[in-house]
């Protein structure tokens, strides 16, 4: 702002006529002033523009909300101050995945100045808002803001087919954890339905399968129940039916058949009698026909019989 200069310049006369007469008391009112024009001459320079004055402060700031709609959206309300009043014109926002958006605002706009943004993935993102304002003031705010999707979590389990076979009353179960957020568990509680349960601490590096064995002293469906928790305290159950079969118990028989297509009475025809109470089929069945020439025959597992066989004796 230029300083104001002024120039007065004038003639100030003053002439003062005072009558007075003989007697000894003056009036006052007989006093005559006779006072001269006061001529001024000022010169002053063209105001400036006093809009960006060295004064004038602003500041910028926002808050984020969650939207309802998704767990990866969120709601941005820029925070304006300016000391001298005047609003934004300009919001330029940074969202920190590279999605960047800038919105012009009239001088008249008193708010709110709100920007809905989309993620693709949780995570911690360095959110920014720049703010110019009427008259070319700009304030910057940087802060961090956390995505995050809500924990959820599922349990499940499965009763493994262990080869070698062992005694099915000895089971081994695995459980199947799930977590949307990747946490792991860090307690697995078994109920197997004989009334022996159990639970299991894990570290949360633990990196292994969640296996457990348990002996059943009797054949039976039991119902058996996972319930996991997971780091951060989500909790899920499952439970389902599981059938425990006898001891493997297995018998074999067989019998003389008529050997078909010849009429060689040498030739003898043989069936063997599987039994398996847990119906599991032969793999080998061997003979031994009394001669010294002795044979064992594999069957695939899908082989359902008859088990038959033809020996010829020498004699």
């Amino acid at each position: 702002m230029r300083k104001l200069y002024a120039l007065v310049a004038g003639l100030f006369f003053v002439l003062v006529a005072t009558k007075t007469n003989s007697q000894p008391s003056i009036n006052p009112l007989d006093h005559v002033f006779e006072t001269t024009n006061i001529t001024s001459v000022v010169v002053i320079d063209e105001p400036t523009d006093n809009t960006n004055s060295p004064e004038e402060t602003c500041r910028a700031n926002f808050e984020e909300r969650p939207t309802p709609n998704s767990t990866l959206s969120k709601k941005f309300i820029a925070e304006p101050w300016n000391s001298e009043g005047k609003r934004p014109v300009y919001l330029c926002w940074k969202f920190g995945d590279g999605k960047d958006t800038c919105i012009q605002y009239s001088n008249t706009n008193s708010g709110p100045y709100t920007v809905v943004h989309y993620y693709q993935r949780p995570g911690v993102y360095e959110v920014c808002v720049r703010i110019v304002y009427e008259g070319g003031c700009e304030a910057t705010k940087c802060k961090p803001v956390y995505v995050t999707i809500p924990d959820a979590c599922r349990a499940d389990f499965e009763k493994l087919a262990l080869t070698p076979s062992i005694s099915p009353l000895d089971v081994t179960f695995k459980a199947l954890p799930w977590h949307n957020n990747n946490k792991k568990p860090k307690k697995i509680c078994w109920s197997f339905g004989d009334g022996r349960d159990t639970c299991i601490e894990y570290p949360t590096t633990f990196t292994g399968t969640y296996l457990l064995r348990h002996k059943y002293n009797h054949p039976g469906t039991y119902e058996v129940c996972v319930k996991i928790l997971y780091d951060g305290g989500c909790e899920a159950s499952k439970c389902k039916p599981v059938t425990i079969n006898e001891p493997d118990r297995c018998g074999a028989d067989f019998e003389r058949i008529p050997a078909t297509n010849t009429n060689d009475l040498l030739v003898a025809g043989f069936k063997a009698i599987p039994s398996h109470n847990n119906n599991k089929l032969p793999r080998v069945i061997c003979w031994k026909f009394g001669d010294g020439k002795d044979t064992c025959i594999e069957y695939a597992q899908n082989f359902s019989g008859p088990y038959v066989v033809r020996h010829k004796y020498n004699a």
